[in-house]
């Protein structure tokens, strides 16, 4: 992923790129491109693992296709340690590159208007 966004920014085309690059990546974008790149970070901090897990079950259950439908509540209970952990990972990045973190909780459809609003803005 880091080699197309090479190969676009370099060309000066638009590219949105979510969820496929690693904090590293981005740093090396933010260096190298400067301004041509808009990049920020999405996760869930402001929540415990307990209330993440819950958040995870509704969800679960009312997308038809959702990955974790079905999972034992012990899934679910990991899958929000980890869905924490790499979130505090990820606003660590933020900091170090001075670019927005956004926390997702506690309401998931105002944060998503947030980051569209920063990554379309000028």
């Amino acid at each position: 992923m880091e080699a197309l966004a090479d190969i676009r920014l370099g060309e000066e085309r638009a590219l949105l790129i979510e969820g496929e690059l690693h904090p590293d990546s981005v740093g090396r974008l933010l260096t190298g491109f400067g301004s041509l790149v808009r990049a920020c970070y999405v996760g869930s901090i402001a929540t415990d693992v307990n209330t993440k897990a819950v958040q995870l079950r509704a969800y679960s259950e009312t997308a038809p296709h959702d990955w974790l439908k079905g999972q034992t509540d012990a899934f679910m209970q990991r899958t929000a340690e980890e869905v924490l952990a790499v979130s505090r990972e990820l606003e660590a990045a933020a900091r170090d590159f001075k670019v927005p973190f956004f926390d997702m909780y506690p309401d998931f459809d105002a944060a998503i208007e947030r980051v569209v609003a920063y990554l379309s803005s000028s």
